[in-house]
């Protein structure tokens, strides 16, 4: 059955390219796997700082240095609240940024390496919860494939909170099947590590219920109806709830949980269905074609035995069904494939020779695919150019970025997080995201002109602008204002580099693939 099912080939051909006494003769597959935990680790390190802070990242950044200045369980972004997802996961990150920002000079090093140590964390916690339903070599090659997984390697490389997120989440599984444990102790802690998941990331934490149900009935029903099981169930509404009454003391519960949150079920969704189902299908077999092709007809032939990996296997149909799936959204999957794929290639339940190529050739494929898509990807280039701007602006005075939020996110990130590296704090700078509500969309000429307009008088009132709060900048048709005491700007950044500014007081400086540096000239009249 499964990979072992089309595993006819090894016949004496095959064993041709196999040593005779095998490898695990001399080594034993368990230290074969923990090597090969190493050089993924040290792939992961080497390649933590090759990507820009991207995508939520460049918010994420910032908003981790916020807290650090000021623990708040609702994070804010540029001093006003942010509260797009609760605190917990900012306020855990910030706690490195002391020890961070002393050892390592890269912004991507700084802030992006708790990752490697959550991911570590991750890998140990779903081998002591895999040893639970199979052999500990079975469960230590799911623990690698998990760990080596496409969809996981992506997502450690990137600031996002679904490395941090899952660690509470797999926790919470470790008490549930800890069947030894005494009752109080054993439900008490799932809820505590479920209502952590809820108080870091609400909406997935919810996985929780169905997964620990799917557990009980099947492998301990004389605690279905235990008042403390389902009392522990109760866990991420507690956290909801206390997101909710958070949001609520400070009048975002519309901004955050209607406009924000809801706009994955609510706005257009049966429109958006058919493109959004394409979509995710295609970011789920992107990120983890390769356990999808191994571990088919081992799925088919086992998901009853396994009927709690089966349940967490069927939480891809969250993202499909989401209003606006992404690729690290399938990242909570990836344990349930590497364990479907890790118990098709034992040969009579053990590791054999064979078994430990078909892992050798995953976790190598895997990786390669990695270092294909980022070398060979047009965004890398484009966010170092970015990243490169954001950076010599860093330590400039009377700065104004102005235009499309995915440029000008990554060039504030970067100019932010290097003044805090060097001067302690960020300098003032003026900051204008253009939202154009697509019934009122504007031409390049238009857009130009209303930049123009703005660079000549940053408080002008011509525009619809928000300046109160970020909460709402993924869903307001309003422009969005950071409130500056700037008087004049020397340097005046345009994104993208198709846009201009029509100023005589202003000389193109920079001229970029992906955005332009204006500045002011030395004229009397212009001062």
């Amino acid at each position: 059955m499964g990979f072992r099912d089309v595993s006819k080939c090894r016949t004496r051909d095959l064993n041709l390219f196999l040593p005779k006494e095998g490898v695990m003769s001399r080594l034993g597959a368990r230290e074969i796997i923990l090597g090969l935990f190493f050089l993924v680790f040290l792939f992961k390190a080497i390649y933590l700082d090759h990507l820009s802070l991207q995508y939520d990242g460049t918010l994420y950044g910032e908003m981790i240095a916020e807290e650090s200045d000021k623990l708040t369980f609702l994070p804010r972004y540029l001093g006003t609240w942010a509260p797009w997802k609760p605190g917990v996961y900012f306020i855990v990150y910030s706690f490195f940024l002391p020890f961070t920002s002393i050892l390592f000079d890269s912004i991507e090093w700084i802030y992006k390496s708790p990752n490697l140590l959550f991911s570590a964390i991750n890998a140990l916690l779903f081998y002591l919860l895999a040893k639970r339903f199979v052999k500990a070599e079975i469960a230590l090659s799911a623990s690698l494939l998990f760990y080596s997984s496409y969809g996981v390697i992506y997502t450690d490389s990137r600031l996002l909170m679904e490395t941090f997120s899952l660690t509470p989440i797999l926790l919470s599984f470790l008490f549930y099947t800890w069947k030894d444990m005494e009752p109080v102790k054993r439900f008490l802690g799932a809820g505590a590590c479920g209502l952590l998941a809820a108080l870091t990331k609400s909406v997935i934490s919810f996985m929780i219920i169905p997964l620990a149900i799917a557990y009980i009935l099947q492998e301990d029903r004389k605690n279905l109806g235990n008042p403390l099981f389902l009392a522990s169930l109760l866990s991420p509404f507690l956290g909801f709830l206390l997101f909710y009454l958070a949001l609520d003391s400070v009048g975002l519960v519309d901004e955050v949980l209607i406009k924000d949150t809801g706009k994955f079920f609510v706005y257009d969704y049966f429109v958006k269905i058919p493109y959004n189902l394409f979509q995710g299908f295609l970011f789920f077999f992107y990120m983890f074609w390769a356990y999808i092709i191994v571990s088919f007809r081992t799925f088919l032939s086992s998901w009853k035995k396994y009927a709690f990996f089966s349940a967490w296997l069927a939480i891809f149909f969250i993202p499909l069904l989401s209003g606006s799936p992404m690729p690290w959204h399938f990242y909570y999957i990836a344990p349930a494939l590497a364990f479907f794929a890790a118990i098709c290639l034992p040969s009579k339940g053990k590791m054999d020779s064979f078994s430990l190529l078909i892992i050798l050739l995953l976790v190598f494929s895997n990786i390669m695919f990695f270092v294909f898509m980022v070398d060979f990807s047009d965004d890398v280039p484009k966010e170092a150019e970015l990243r490169d701007m954001g950076l010599m602006l860093s330590g400039k005075e009377n700065v104004l970025i102005i235009g499309d939020y995915s440029y000008n996110t990554v060039i504030v990130s970067y100019k932010m997080l290097s003044e805090r590296k060097d001067l302690g704090a960020p300098l003032d700078f003026g900051y204008v995201i253009l939202n154009i509500p697509a019934e009122k969309e504007l031409n390049e000429a238009q857009q130009s002109s209303m930049l123009t307009e703005i660079v000549a008088n940053y408080d002008t009132e011509k525009y619809d602008f928000e300046e109160d709060t970020f909460a709402d900048m993924f869903q307001t048709d309003k422009i969005l204002r950071k409130k500056t005491s700037i008087e004049q700007f020397q340097y005046v950044v345009v994104s993208p580099a198709s846009l201009n500014i029509t100023n005589p007081c202003y000389t193109l400086q920079y001229n970029g693939t992906q955005s332009k540096i204006y500045r002011l000239v030395e004229e009397p009249d212009c001062r």
